[in-house]
């Protein structure tokens, strides 16, 4: 499953616990890879591979705090013929 986010600044600073945009402006859209949802603390959160690279984020991995990034609105997925 695909989803796509609203990215600011402090996506890219992400690099444990769940994410969740506290600071700088929107830097445009993003997209992810959601492998699954959990709860940390009391958050709900998407488990999300980024495709940058695996220094990115936790290895790689980001958890986006349920109704926060707008993932929710836009979620894509495929099909087989």
């Amino acid at each position: 499953v695909l989803g796509v986010i609203s990215m600011y600044e402090d996506f890219r600073l992400y690099k444990s616990g769940v994410y969740v945009h506290t600071t700088g402006g929107l830097v445009g859209v993003h997209s992810l890879k959601i492998i699954g949802w959990g709860v940390e603390s009391g958050q709900d959160y998407w488990l999300a591979v980024n495709s940058w690279n695996e220094e990115s984020g936790d290895h790689g991995m980001i958890k986006l705090a349920v109704g926060e990034t707008g993932i929710e609105n836009s979620i894509y997925y495929v099909e087989p013929v």
